[in-house]
């Protein structure tokens, strides 16, 4: 089964969330913690094929895409509100399986789950 390298895409996701939240991770919610709204998360299918190929480039732009997109959701959501939170370190969960990647078109490889929950200031 495939996997990300889970440390880098962490690393990856905290330097794009501090260049749009500079200062994000140094902030931490003073009193009790609460999880504001559902977790934050995505989910990506790395089909056989692509792992197949062996190709780190491809890989990369697969982790590029999802870093870039949780790190906004996370900054579209810390401006459309008025506590102070902080994400939590991500969470990946792994499944494999056939999957419908166009209409009709089904492939086998991994469903790859990606969350982080947002602990905020009451």
């Amino acid at each position: 089964m495939f996997q990300f390298d889970e440390d880098a895409v962490e690393k990856k996701f905290m330097d794009k969330l501090d260049e749009y939240m500079p200062g994000v991770m140094l902030m931490r919610p003073k009193s009790s913690k609460k999880i504001v709204g559902p977790k934050m998360g995505m989910k990506v299918i790395v089909t056989d094929e692509i792992v197949a190929q062996d190709n780190e480039d491809c890989i990369n732009i697969i982790v590029q895409q999802m870093v870039e997109n949780m790190a906004t959701a996370v900054a579209k959501l810390y401006d459309s509100t008025n506590c102070v939170f902080v994400p939590s370190p991500l969470e990946f969960s792994y499944a494999e399986g056939e999957f419908e990647i166009a209409e009709g078109v089904m492939r086998s490889g991994t469903e790859v789950t990606i969350i982080t929950n947002i602990e905020a200031e009451q």
